[in-house]
């Protein structure tokens, strides 16, 4: 785990705490943000959590071989195979892969019984007619295959709403199998879809209104004309927001289910974190006054001493082996820095648009720069200084 700077917070090898080995690993203790996505792989959604479970309890049971006694930093050896901890990784990926793909054993189950792995809620259909009804125009983009997509949405939506019986009745337009983030760059070719067959057809204009694949610039000649700006909604902090943000410039509302987890602990530990700040500022005022013709540091030891246990306490409500998703130690962390770096607006879930107009506009807070804020409270404290000597004097 690190934080915006790549910082290492906290590091397993497998399912093991590396504590002073990391050092060892990582003598700068710090990850180039280039390496991210390359050399190191993030954990973007849920879906990672499986992948990541796996890879660690993989390499915890190659490592238990009584037979593995000396193990080099790149390859894990046991009396019967020899892997690279890179191979073993892809390896992991790809099987992770297999099982969410167009047939895979995931959506194959979840179709058989939808009732009991999707929740049914009717904020969906009530947010989607209050886009319609407001002439909104709306498009659905997945990466799910189409029988897969039908299944779950018209469990979800058909019969919902007189004025729109069948779940494509809420949307202008619709892509499956899409390859996001792909579909956002070069992308493939633009195939329709018979929604009432399943068969596929090359688009070459006319009334289509399911597609198969392409990319943006040719599934927007699709659409109606579009005026203003788009509000993309996704879950993905990459395919979802980092691309179309980049690439096209579009709006974004970032879907994180994990708020709701983060901010019940917050709840728990908010007066921790005040005691944090409290002896951040502690600390700062125990430099007060001091300038270059200082020659012996204050002593600060219990006071950082006290400050870590704090923060540790802090992580332990939210996640006894990572912490909070949005802070390592003090710092934000890496993703935290993605969310409000790339996301116009996130959220916990969509259905918290219902409590707004269609014609609200969310705005962050101003928040000043670092170099302002010292100048805000050196002046406040020179003139709080000036009025204590004002007392004195009458």
């Amino acid at each position: 785990k690190v934080d915006q700077y790549g910082n290492i917070n906290i590091c397993f090898h497998g399912r093991h705490l590396l504590k002073k080995e990391k050092r060892d690993l990582y003598p700068g203790m710090r990850i180039l943000h280039a390496e991210i996505g390359k050399r190191f792989h993030p954990l973007n959604t849920f879906f990672s959590l499986s992948e990541a479970s796996v890879y660690a309890a993989i390499i915890d049971y190659f490592e238990s071989d009584e037979t593995n006694t000396k193990k080099p930093k790149e390859e894990i050896q046991s009396s019967s195979i020899n892997l690279t901890y890179a191979n073993l990784y892809s390896d992991v990926y790809t099987a992770n892969e297999e099982v969410h793909s167009e047939g895979g054993t995931y959506k194959t189950e979840t179709v058989k019984n939808l009732a009991s792995y999707i929740e049914m809620t009717d904020d969906i259909h009530i947010l989607l007619s209050r886009l319609k009804e407001f002439d909104k125009k709306t498009f659905l983009v997945t990466n799910s295959p189409w029988d897969y997509t039908n299944s779950v949405l018209s469990f979800l939506l058909n019969n919902k709403n007189e004025k729109f019986p069948h779940w494509l009745d809420y949307f202008d337009s619709v892509v499956v199998s899409a390859a996001k983030p792909n579909f956002f760059r070069t992308g493939g070719t633009l195939r329709a879809i018979d929604p009432q067959t399943g068969q596929l057809k090359i688009h070459s204009g006319g009334s289509n209104k399911v597609f198969l694949g392409g990319c943006l610039s040719t599934f927007m000649e699709t659409l109606p004309p579009i005026d203003g700006e788009v509000l993309y909604v996704g879950d993905h902090i990459f395919a979802d927001v980092m691309v179309p943000k980049k690439q096209h410039g579009w709006r974004n509302l970032l879907l994180l289910p994990e708020l709701k987890n983060e901010l019940s602990c917050w709840e728990q530990v908010k007066y921790l974190y005040y005691k944090v700040l409290t002896l951040g500022y502690i600390k700062a005022e125990t430099y007060r006054g001091l300038d270059i013709s200082c020659k012996t540091p204050p002593d600060i030891k219990v006071l950082k001493n006290e400050m870590k246990r704090t923060v540790t306490m802090i992580d332990e409500v939210y996640n006894k082996n990572f912490g909070s998703l949005f802070r390592s130690g003090l710092r934000p962390s890496f993703f935290a820095m993605q969310v409000q770096r790339y996301s116009d607006v996130y959220t916990a879930d969509y259905s918290n648009l219902l409590g707004y107009p269609l014609f609200y506009y969310f705005s962050a807070h101003v928040t000043a720069a670092p170099h302002e804020l010292a100048y805000h409270f050196d002046h406040r404290d020179k003139q709080e200084d000036k009025n204590e000597d004002k007392k004195e004097v009458k």
